[in-house]
């Protein structure tokens, strides 16, 4: 620690890693918050179409539950997948 308090380069190495870390951060929650309500959107207008349960509703989308979304083991990788999956399936409609 003493060898960074003294190394300008250092700290400013360090502090802007510091930032890209936060920035990221801040772009994954907002990804996720969007997900959160478009998921809450497609549930809603599947729920008022369709007469089936609404495990059966999703099972065709395989979506991720909404607690599933909520999780904070849901990785960005996750997202991802679940980005591509519905994508597709709305193109295929």
């Amino acid at each position: 620690m003493q060898l960074v308090q003294q190394s300008p380069i250092l700290q400013e190495l360090l502090v802007e890693r510091f930032q890209k870390g936060r920035d990221k951060g801040r772009e994954e929650g907002r990804r996720l918050e969007l997900l959160k309500l478009l998921y809450k959107i497609l549930t809603f207008r599947f729920g008022v179409v369709a007469t089936k349960p609404f495990e059966e509703r999703l099972k065709p989308l395989d979506l991720p539950s909404l607690e599933r979304l909520e999780d904070e083991a849901f990785t960005v990788q996750t997202l991802a997948d679940f980005e591509t999956r519905l994508a597709q399936k709305l193109l295929d409609k």
